[in-house]
């Protein structure tokens, strides 16, 4: 009987510990600790990457277009490479919720023996 009853301390126990190591702090809907839980940086979370060729550079100011005829509009303020110029090809990352006016960075992109364009600091 003894041993029964340790047995089932011991059951309880790791039962106890399982559930408390699971068990997520839940707060109402707007409260500031939900917020903060839902927020997320762009590091955090995928974003969205489109290869574009530069096609003209005034002062900060940069235009490209990708292969499909769309264009992008970005300032030095986004890049986050070396330096960039006229014909480069660059990957710029939106926010996937946000890809019109959601640009996050711009980097440097670079062709890799397969033909596909990386980011520059995928090789540092």
């Amino acid at each position: 009987m003894t041993k029964l009853i340790k047995l089932l301390s011991i059951i309880s126990l790791i039962l106890t510990i399982t559930a408390c190591s699971n068990n997520q702090t839940v707060s109402n809907p707007g409260s500031p600790a939900s917020e903060s839980q839902q927020t997320e940086t762009p590091q955090q979370k995928e974003l969205v990457k489109f290869t574009y060729t530069v096609t003209q550079i005034n002062g900060s100011e940069y235009y490209g277009e990708a292969s499909d005829g769309t264009g992008i509009y970005f300032t030095s303020e986004n890049i986050q490479s070396s330096e960039i110029n006229v014909n480069d090809q660059i990957i710029a990352f939106f926010e996937p919720e946000n890809i019109v006016d959601g640009l996050v960075k711009v980097e440097k992109g670079i062709k890799v023996e397969d033909g596909s364009i990386v980011p520059e600091s995928f090789y540092k």
